[in-house]
């Protein structure tokens, strides 16, 4: 008996991560020998991942760390990260709109406080003019 055939989106992808890998190699100079040895891996292995479609995700870390290049960001145009990162683009968005806003608040609470401030400031060197002129007058009757 024949299974139907089951059709995945997201078991389509379009990334070639050998291929990339080989290139981003081949822009460091280095050799499969010697990216083999930076990985613990044989010619023959690092001969096999460029060939391949698809990768162990610590290999490919291990490979983003030797060659300083983020591989992972291949993967971000592909169904399901594409829509779990439009996601997060959304949420970090309504964060950053809401901490703008309460940027704005705390900013304008404060230019509302030094208005205080100075108005106090200024009160208070009035107060110190009086007080001084208070005393001035008070010597001159005692005199």
């Amino acid at each position: 008996m024949n299974k139907p055939f089951h059709f995945c989106k997201f078991c389509l992808m379009t990334v070639n991560i050998g291929e990339i890998i080989k290139t981003k190699a081949l822009e460091k100079n280095l050799s499969q020998e010697k990216l083999g040895r930076l990985i613990n891996k044989t010619k023959q292995n690092v001969n096999d991942i460029f060939k391949r479609k698809s990768i162990d995700t610590d290999l490919l870390l291990k490979l983003c760390e030797v060659l300083q290049y983020n591989f992972f960001e291949h993967y971000y145009d592909e169904e399901p990260l594409k829509s779990m990162r439009n996601e997060e683009f959304e949420t970090f968005k309504k964060l950053i709109g809401e901490l703008t806003k309460s940027n704005e608040q705390k900013d304008d609470t404060i230019t509302n406080l030094n208005k205080v401030i100075n108005a106090n400031e200024q009160l208070l060197n009035i107060l110190q003019e009086e007080r001084a002129r208070y005393k001035k007058e008070t010597n001159k009757k005692k005199f």
